[in-house]
Parts: structure tokens; sequence; C-alpha cells
């Protein structure tokens, strides 16, 4: 099994670079920002599919293992008590091994490597499905941070041109249809602003 792991590792390490951790580095990560490296190691670590994968794994190399071994002969014993006029008491004995178990044994050895190995292809591609999704989230959820900040500076500044025109509308330097203007522009960044909020959630 281990020489599975590290040979998924391998392949994953050949098409992308990403640095194995463990369990107890997730609380140190989740206290600060998470980095796009932190994200694909916390998805490796955290994904119920790929923990199957490797359930599965392991199960596949138990199954090379148990391909390779012969099973046990049996050994019979029999022993004839004379009846009647006989005479004297015979005892004979017996070893048994499938033949057959023989002769298919190097096929079994051959086709339980060759899912194995099958296996370990799928999980290296499961895996790096799951780093590339990562991947997109964690830049989705960066431009949609970035969507929010720019939607709060349009939100202020629309607030406070209404805030500016309502003075103007007051002091009798624009009329009400212009005051009105102002205060929808500001409505709408206020919309588009929760809108991006929503999006970030």
């Amino acid at each position: 099994l281990e020489q599975g792991r590290s040979n998924v590792q391998s392949l994953v390490h050949s098409r992308a670079s990403v640095t194995p951790a463990d369990a107890a580095m997730i609380d140190g990560w989740l206290a600060g920002p998470l980095t796009l490296e932190r994200a694909q190691q916390l998805a490796l670590l955290r994904n119920p599919s790929l923990k199957v994968s490797y359930a599965r794994l392991g199960l596949s190399a138990a199954d090379v293992f148990e391909a390779g071994r012969l099973p046990n002969p049996s050994l019979g014993l029999a022993w004839l008590l004379p009846l009647g006029a006989a005479d004297g008491s015979k005892m004979s004995a017996s070893l048994m091994a499938s033949f057959a178990d023989l002769l298919l044994r190097g096929s079994r050895q051959r086709i339980a490597a060759a899912q194995f190995a099958g296996l370990q292809e799928e999980l290296a591609s499961a895996t790096l499905d799951v780093l590339a999704a990562t991947q997109r989230a964690w830049f989705n959820c960066v431009a949609a941070n970035q969507r929010v900040a720019v939607r709060r500076s349009i939100a202020d500044a629309a607030q406070l041109a209404a805030d500016l025109a309502q003075r103007y509308h007051d002091a009798g330097n624009i009329n009400a249809l212009e005051l009105q203007v102002q205060r929808a522009e500001a409505s709408q960044a206020r919309i588009a602003l929760q809108d991006a909020q929503m999006e970030l959630v």
C-alpha cells in the first residue's frame, strides 16, 4: 500500500507542485489567510472521494498480495479399523495441493498488479482534478473579494455624490430631478455591492 501511495504522489508531483501536509497543520493554516497552496493541501486532506479512492487502493494492494500466495495444502489422515474376521488396522495419509492454483498463480498476479497500477493512475487523475477544482474555486473567491472591494468603493463614492447633491439641492443649485438621479445611482451602487457580497458568500 505504501508503495502505491508513493507512486500516486510521484505521479501527481510530476504534473503539479504540491507539497504533502498532515492534519496537524490545518489549525494553523485556518488561523491565517488561506493561500492557494494551503487550500489545495486542505482539499487533498479533507476530500471524501479521495479517501474512498485511497481505501480502494489499499484493498487492491491486498488483492496483489493475496494473488501471490499459494493456498495451504490440505492434509488428510485415514485410519481403518478391522471389523469381523479382518485382522490389522490400516492407516493412510494424503497431502493435496491444487494444481490449478499453481498454474493460474502467475496470471492472477499479473491481473491484480495491473488493477493495482490502474487504480494508482485513477487516483492520481482524481487528485489532479481536485487540485484543479480547488485552484478554480480559490481564484473565483479572490476575484469575488476584489469585486466586493471595488463595489464598496463605488457605493461609497455614489453615496457621497448623493449627499453632495442633497446639499446642492438644499442650496438651490440643482433641481429635484438631478437629486433623484444621484440618489438612484447611490441605490444601484448599494444593490451591486450586496450582489457582490452574496456572490462572495
